[in-house]
């Protein structure tokens, strides 16, 4: 009988590859002009109803994702702005978040629901629980 085993590495450091921001919404841009230029011409180029259909939904589809997409990032840049305007409660310095995805939650236990936002002060390396409102949440 043959065992196996695995090793687990520690100290591995990993690098994130993220792509410009640029591109991404050039990708959503192109997307939703494709959506919305396919669903302009089905008509001429395609005969059968069926497919012609099918393709409608095809671009309805596309074009729903992109605009999706880009309003849930305008959304996420509007809450990154915000939060970059408050200041840590231990030094005044002004928090600097570069991206959306760093930012940690914090929530309660009873309803199991997003409650604020944990930030990390570059300057003082202190990190404050604010609530949604952005008053400074003080465990009980």
């Amino acid at each position: 009988m043959m065992v196996a085993s695995a090793q687990v590495q520690r100290g591995v450091k990993t690098r994130t590859v993220s792509i410009p921001t640029w591109l991404k919404w050039g990708f959503l841009l192109f997307l939703l002009a494709m959506s919305i230029t396919g669903l302009l011409v089905v008509d001429e180029y395609v005969d059968q109803s069926s497919i012609k259909n099918i393709a409608y939904g095809v671009f309805f589809v596309l074009g729903a994702v992109a605009l999706g997409l880009m309003l849930l990032r305008l959304d996420e840049l509007r809450q990154l702005r915000r939060w970059n305007t408050w200041n840590c409660p231990h030094c005044s310095t002004q928090y600097r978040l570069p991206e959306f995805s760093e930012v940690r939650f914090w929530g309660t236990e009873k309803t199991k629901t997003r409650a604020g936002v944990l930030l990390t002060c570059q300057q003082c390396g202190d990190e404050t629980a604010f609530d949604e409102a952005g008053k400074i949440h003080h465990k009980q």
